[in-house]
């Protein structure tokens, strides 16, 4: 479980649903650190608001700087192999909410929205119909 002294690490905070993650992250005034590869891109995008490393994901070797020592990681992927209409908050908002649950601890989640959306999502439910 995520708490307020954790620090989160976003690969591909800059990107669409990255972008989305942060901003729900910092909503609960969790801390969140972001390896990009252009600083002053991410220092505009994200209002000095994060932690910045300058690293390259095609570059494993440049991310030992953006380790949190063990803490709570999201790692969004690029693309997807799955059909159906996902939307992007939707992926941010399970990217935050499963830092809530142990149980996603090591899982990749495939998200695939069907049928009508709960008004309130029981996040601890869903998580458990995975394992």
């Amino acid at each position: 479980m995520v708490t307020q002294s954790d620090l989160i690490l976003v690969a591909g905070a800059t990107g669409g649903v990255g972008q989305l993650a942060v901003a729900k992250l910092l909503e609960k005034n969790l801390s969140v650190r972001i390896p990009t590869r252009n600083r002053s891109k991410a220092e505009q995008m994200f209002d000095n608001q994060v932690e910045l490393v300058v690293g390259d994901l095609r570059y494993p070797d440049t991310l030992l700087k953006a380790k949190t020592d063990g803490k709570k990681a999201v790692v969004i992927g690029t693309g997807d192999n799955l059909n159906g209409d996902t939307s992007r908050i939707d992926v941010a908002n399970v990217c935050v909410e499963c830092l809530n649950y142990d149980i996603t601890i090591n899982q990749a989640l495939d998200i695939i929205n069907s049928g009508e959306r709960p008004e309130l999502i029981d996040w601890q439910k869903l998580f458990h119909e995975i394992s």
